[in-house]
């Protein structure tokens, strides 16, 4: 599977979508002890568009300057863990 940039924002997109509906609809729990207080400080949607914001422009600055056959296994790795995580979000979704 060919995974580029594009691959990366629509899973960071399906895991605010997603976390944000579990979160408020469904009254789970975040499950990252980084992110919660964060949340509770600043907002939950709020604070799930800049924390990505963040990584995307992380990411994006990380990548311009890697070589292209470098860059291309590191887009593939970040993207299949964002998966899990999309994964991850939809299993927890049904189970409750």
């Amino acid at each position: 599977m060919k995974l580029n940039f594009k691959h990366f924002i629509a899973l960071n997109v399906a895991d605010i979508i997603l976390t944000w509906y579990a979160l408020t609809y469904l009254g789970l729990h975040e499950g990252n002890p980084i992110l919660s207080p964060i949340f509770n400080q600043i907002g939950l949607l709020f604070g799930l568009v800049v924390i990505k914001l963040i990584g995307l422009i992380l990411l994006w600055g990380m990548l311009k300057y890697q070589p292209l056959n470098i860059k291309k296994i590191s887009i593939n790795i970040i993207c299949f863990i964002f998966i899990a995580v999309v994964a991850n979000n939809i299993y927890q979704i049904c189970l409750a």
